[in-house]
This record gives C-alpha cells, structure tokens and sequence, in this order.
C-alpha cells in the first residue's frame, strides 16, 4: 500500500488458511501449554517435597497421574476457545464483520454463527431497500436481513395461503426466485375460480 489510509481498508480475504506446519506448530504450543499447566494441578507434584520438586521435575512428568493431570487441562481447550472465541467474534461483528465472514472464519455457515453468536454484528452501510413482486395473482415482499446477513421474502398466494422463508439467502435473486416458486404454487387455478 502506498499511503497509510489505504493500508488500513478491510482485506478481502482477511486470512489465507493456515497449512499444515502452522496447524502443527498450534497443537505444540497447546500441548506445550497442557502439560505446564498439570504442573498446578497435580496432586503428585504438590505431595512433592520441596527440594525433590526440582530435581524430580522431567521424572514427575513421566507418572501416569500425572498424564492424567495433563489430559484433564486439555479438556479445558475447548471451553476456553469457546469463550475466547465468542469474544473476539463480537469484536469483528463490532469492527463490521457479517455472519457470513464469522461463519467462513470459524468453519460453520451462516445462520450458525448467528445462533452461535448472537447480536455481535452491526450495520454500517445502508441497508437495500425492500423489493415487492407480485405474480401469479400473489405478492411477496423481499428484504435484506442485516442480523442474518441475508435475503429473506414473505408472501400471499392467490389462493389466500400465507407463507415465508425458513431462512434467509445470500443473494436477492435466490430470495426473489424462491418467493416466485412460492406464488407458482400457490397460484388460482381455472377450474377453481
């Protein structure tokens, strides 16, 4: 980037996904980090007296209670990324992050991350305006969902039947297409009339 404004624009990607050997390197350091942190939870090391501990450190690490200890920090990882995961979602969603790039960034679709974190989006360009369609003697309305960070429609059939999407949709035309194929079906026929 030339100049110091255009450095700081969104990145779109924001990441490139991390290969094997950084994946690998993560594991270490958790792993790393688990068997430190048996240390304080140890009952072995704490029964320790105190100038063995030093000495018998690497030997402590080698008892099976001790491996327990490590097991039983590592089945705080998942509770902990959870937590820290939650948090910095609501910073992105607050720096401008949709549902959609939540979802990309942690593996999940959309409407899961909006179920997972709720709330943590906000809007900060304009939101489309509403599309009506009538067709089919019926009407749908179309509408961008910023919450969901996606299209949603909303319609009545000629035959009087009320329905509505059961989830939103990435684009307006696939909204638009499926409230269509709504009014189709629920079209007047001749010989009801």
């Amino acid at each position: 980037m030339e100049n110091e404004e255009g450095f700081w624009a969104p990145i779109t990607p924001a990441y490139v996904e991390p290969d094997e050997e950084q994946l690998e390197q993560l594991r270490k350091e958790i792993y790393s980090l688990a068997w430190n942190h048996a240390e304080r939870i140890s009952r072995r090391v704490a029964q320790a007296p105190e100038g063995a501990k030093k000495h018998t450190r690497e030997a402590l690490r080698l008892t099976q209670d001790y491996t327990l200890s490590v097991l039983r920090m590592l089945r705080e990882v998942g509770p902990a990324a959870d937590v820290m995961a939650a948090e910095v979602a609501g910073r992105a969603g607050s720096q401008g992050a949709t549902y959609v790039q939540l979802g990309e960034a942690w593996g999940i679709t959309r409407q899961s991350a909006r179920s997972r974190w709720p709330g943590v989006t906000r809007i900060m360009v304009p939101l489309p305006e509403a599309t009506e369609l009538e067709m089919a003697g019926g009407d749908a309305r179309i509408s961008y969902h910023p919450d969901e960070s996606g299209w949603w429609w909303i319609g009545t059939g000629a035959n009087g039947r009320h329905d509505e999407a059961e989830e939103t949709y990435d684009t307006r035309e696939e909204a638009l297409a499926r409230a269509g194929a709504f009014l189709l079906a629920n079209q007047v026929k001749e010989e009801e009339q």
